[in-house]
């Protein structure tokens, strides 16, 4: 029998599978409260499981049965290392997909080429977006009056195959967004809304953020480069994990595009050379964030550890200091002992929480 401490990435444990032992891939501690665990078993098979310490002490202590390190040795290889690690965020943020469709399409695209963050354009359809009628009706009428502007139809085709994806795939979430806009107009919260939602529609730029970026920023590094996003754009690419092969202009553009995209979302800062910002993610959004991922996973403790705060470069006790916060602004009710985790909100409905979320933002920026 092993010990808590025992399980690290690149350990080999036995007693998950008949098979044989099974390689830990990455492991995430959130205080005395909770760990997740990815594991790969012997036949390439990953998984992500969430213990608890009352489970970790008891029925699950079989995890810590720890056979090899196989860090140790010629296995010591930087790049296995970085591969392993990817794979288990890549595997932890499959648990980003729509919680309304539990979909998310394999394969990175390189659609952030095309449109980058618009974030302008997103304004403006949402102040044209027409509520009472379906999603497609109303991207027919602005690309028939060519509302956004754009000086052809294949401009026009792009970006609106973009925003589609990233708002009006799913009704509930533009009509959310729509009333967000309409009771507070533009801000903070809302920008980190939508790049929130684009990052859920885009893997790659999910996990550009939460496996290249947030590591560089924890470890205190200050400017961020092209170079610094094509080391490991060519690792994935070798691995598989773009949609079709990539030639390395591609994979340059794709970098350039990234980094734009993420300075106008706010992640980062400067025109020409890039760095990170100082990124705050506002109690009213952070609510809405929490509303979210409560929908798909139905367990506050679930929530405040969710891979999906690491968009926002949170771990769980940034998240419960947000949570706290939303609840003194009453905007939910938020309550622990221990490890277990009471989450309640004040509607049942997206849109409706977002109208509440909204009106909170809004009474902060004093509209």
């Amino acid at each position: 029998m092993g010990r808590l401490e025992d399980l690290h990435e690149g350990a080999r444990v036995e007693g998950r599978t008949p098979s044989g032992a099974t390689t830990i891939v990455q492991v995430d501690r959130y205080g005395n409260g909770a760990t997740t665990v990815v594991y790969r078993d012997p036949n390439g098979r990953v998984t992500e499981r969430l213990l608890f310490c009352s489970e970790l002490f008891r029925s699950d202590e079989e995890w810590l049965g720890l056979v090899e390190d196989v860090r140790s040795g010629k296995q010591n290889d930087e790049q296995a290392v970085f591969r392993l690690t990817s794979e288990g965020h890549r595997i932890a943020l499959t648990r980003l997909v729509d919680p309304f469709t539990t979909s998310w399409k394999a394969g990175y695209s390189s659609g952030i080429i095309k449109a980058g963050a618009s974030v302008g354009d997103t304004l403006v359809l949402l102040h044209h977006w027409d509520p009472d009628v379906d999603p497609e009706t109303n991207l027919r009428r602005i690309r028939r009056e060519n509302v956004l502007g754009k000086a052809t139809r294949s401009r026009v085709e792009d970006v609106l195959a973009i925003l589609r994806r990233r708002y009006a795939s799913d009704v509930r979430v533009i009509r959310a967004l729509t009333t967000w806009f309409r009771t507070a107009g533009d801000g903070t919260a809302l920008r980190r809304l939508l790049y929130f939602h684009s990052a859920l529609a885009d893997r790659l730029l999910a996990d550009v953020v939460v496996e290249i970026l947030g590591p560089l920023r924890a470890s205190g590094q200050r400017a961020i480069g092209v170079g610094d996003l094509l080391a490991p754009l060519r690792g994935w690419l070798a691995d598989g994990r773009m949609a079709a092969p990539w030639r390395e202009t591609t994979l340059r553009r794709v970098a350039e595009g990234l980094l734009a995209t993420l300075r106008d979302f706010g992640l980062l800062e400067g025109a020409v050379h890039k760095r990170f910002s100082t990124f705050t993610l506002p109690v009213p959004a952070a609510a809405y964030v929490a509303f979210w991922l409560y929908k798909g996973l139905g367990s506050g403790r679930k929530v405040l550890v969710d891979p999906a705060w690491r968009l926002f470069f949170l771990d769980p006790q940034d998240v419960e200091v947000l949570l706290l916060q939303a609840h003194r602004a009453g905007l939910l009710d938020y309550r622990a002992a221990g490890s277990v985790v009471r989450l309640e909100f004040p509607a049942t409905e997206l849109e409706v929480y977002a109208r509440a979320a909204a009106a909170g933002a809004a009474a902060a920026a004093g509209v």
